[in-house]
C-alpha cells in the first residue's frame, strides 16, 4: 500500500491553503490512501471544502480525547524555557511542545489502521514551520516501529522561509528540519535561491516546485480595455496587502479620469474600515465596488462574465499570491510589487509592471495611466503574454504533476 499523510494547517476546514483543493486532486491519483491531519482546528469548526475520493480520510485532532498529563506538560514546556531560555527561544519550546502534543494524537490515529512495514509513507508537510517539525517526529518514530520506506516532504511559502522578516531574525529549527526532510520545496525560485544561500549544506534536498491555478478561463484572448477602465484586486484586507493604498490613488484621479475608471475589490479582512473611510471621505462610492468575502467558484464568474482592464496587488511582502496567478490565466495585465516571488509570474515591461514595494503613491498613479492611455495592440500584447507566462509557469496540471512525480522519486 502507498500511503499520504498530509500535515497541513486547516484544509479541509476553515479558509486559506486554497492551493491543496487543487493540489489534493493529483495527489489522490498517485496514493492508495491519503490521510489529512489539519493542526490548527477547533471542536466546532465545520468542513468548508470537499474531499470527493473515496481513498481520502481527514482527522480533526483537536477532537481526540485529551491526554491526562496535559498539564503538567504545558508547565514542563515553560519550565523548559526558563531554564534553556539561552538556548531556545520562546517560539522553540512552543512549537515543540505543540508538536508533541498533535504528533501523539496522529500517532494515537495511526494505531487504528493496520499498517504495514514494508506499506510506503509519505509524509508531507505543507509548511515548513510546525507540520514539518511534527512530520519529523512522525518520521522517526514510524522508523522505530520497523517501518523501511519513508520519506518526509514539505513546502515552503513565505513566513516559513525569510528569516529576516521576522521580529527575532530567525525561524526555529532550521538546522533540525532541513536534516530531517528527504526533499523541501519552496514555492518559487527566490524561496529556492535564499535556502542554498543560507543553509548551502543541504542544497541538494531544495528543489522548486511551484504551486499552481487551474485553467478557468472560458476564452484565452479576451478584450478587456473595454470603453469602462476595469481595475481589479483580490485579497485579504490587512496591513500587509495595503489595499487602502488604492482607494488613496484613485482619490488623486481627475474627474474625468474616475468617470472612466472603476475600481473592484474582492476580499474582506480588519483593514476594511480604513478603506471605506477613504472612500467616504474623496467621494469614491460611484468609482468603487466592494464585494467582501467571495466564494472561488463565484470569482471565476466574475472573471469570465467581467471584462477586466488590470489587475493590482500592491502587498508589502508576499510569496506568489494565487490572486495574481488566477489573473495571469485569465490574460490580464498585472501591476505588483516586486516582493517574494512576484517577478517569477510578472515579468517587467512584459505582462505588466513591477513597482519598488515602498512605491509612492504617484508613482503607482502613473503606472495605472499608462495602461489607460496605451494602445490597443500593446495592451492586447501584455494580455496574451500574461496568459502566456501562467501557461509555461504556473498551470496547474504541469506544476502539480511535477511536484507528484518527485515525490514519487525520493529514494528510487
Amino acid at each position: 500500500m502507498r500511503y499520504l499523510f498530509l500535515i497541513d494547517k486547516k484544509f479541509p476546514y476553515k479558509n486559506g491553503e486554497t492551493f491543496l483543493e487543487n493540489e489534493i486532486q493529483f495527489l489522490a491519483k498517485n496514493f492508495d490512501e491519503v490521510f489529512i491531519f489539519p493542526i490548527d482546528v477547533g471542536k466546532k469548526d465545520i468542513q468548508t471544502r470537499g474531499t470527493p475520493y473515496s481513498e481520502m480520510r481527514h482527522f480533526l485532532l483537536n477532537r481526540i480525547k485529551k491526554e491526562k498529563k496535559k498539564p503538567l506538560e504545558a508547565f514542563m514546556a515553560v519550565f523548559s524555557y526558563l531554564k534553556y531560555r539561552k538556548s531556545l527561544t520562546f517560539e522553540e519550546v512552543f512549537i515543540r511542545y505543540s508538536g508533541k502534543k498533535r504528533f501523539r494524537k496522529i500517532k494515537k490515529i495511526l494505531s487504528d489502521f493496520k499498517l504495514k512495514h514494508k506499506d510506503e509513507i509519505t509524509i508531507y508537510s505543507y509548511w515548513f514551520y510546525e507540520t514539518a517539525y511534527i512530520g519529523n517526529l512522525l518520521k522517526e518514530y514510524l522508523k522505530n516501529q520497523g517501518f523501511e520506506n519513508i520519506k518526509l516532504i514539505s513546502r515552503a511559502h513565505r513566513f516559513d522561509i525569510y528569516e529576516e522578516q521576522r521580529l527575532s531574525g530567525k525561524l526555529p529549527y532550521r538546522e533540525l528540519l532541513l536534516e530531517a526532510v528527504d526533499i523541501v520545496s519552496p514555492i518559487s525560485e527566490n524561496g529556492t535561491e535564499y535556502f542554498k544561500k543560507n543553509y548551502p549544506r543541504f542544497s541538494n534536498k531544495v528543489i522548486t516546485s511551484r504551486l499552481g491555478t487551474l485553467d478557468r478561463t472560458s476564452s484565452e484572448c479576451k478584450k478587456n480595455k473595454t470603453e469602462k477602465f476595469n481595475i481589479l484586486s483580490i485579497s485579504r484586507i490587512t496591513e500587509v496587502k495595503r489595499v487602502h493604498k488604492i482607494a488613496e490613488v484613485l482619490a488623486t484621479f481627475s474627474t474625468e479620469l474616475k468617470k472612466k475608471v472603476h475600481w473592484t475589490h474582492i476580499g474582506t479582512g480588519p483593514e476594511l474600515n480604513e478603506v471605506k473611510k477613504i472612500i467616504s471621505e474623496n467621494n469614491l462610492d460611484n468609482v468603487v465596488t466592494l464585494k467582501g468575502y467571495t466564494p472561488n467558484e463565484q470569482v471565476y464568474e466574475y472573471l469570465n462574465e467581467n471584462p477586466v482592464s488590470l489587475f493590482l496587488n500592491v502587498s508589502s511582502s508576499e510569496g506568489i499570491p494565487v490572486s495574481i496567478m488566477e489573473a495571469s490565466s485569465f490574460g490580464i495585465p498585472i501591476i505588483a510589487t516586486d516582493v517574494g516571488g512576484t517577478s517569477e509570474i510578472v515579468v517587467h515591461s512584459k505582462n505588466g509592471l513591477l513597482i519598488n514595494k515602498d512605491f509612492t503613491n504617484e508613482e503607482l498613479k502613473k503606472k495605472i495611466e499608462l495602461f489607460f492611455f496605451m494602445n490597443s495592440d500593446q495592451f492586447d500584447l501584455y494580455g496574451k503574454n500574461s496568459r502566456k507566462i501562467w501557461n509555461e509557469r504556473f498551470n496547474a496540471q504541469k506544476n502539480y504533476d511535477f511536484f507528484v512525480k518527485n515525490i514519487l522519486l525520493v529514494g528510487e
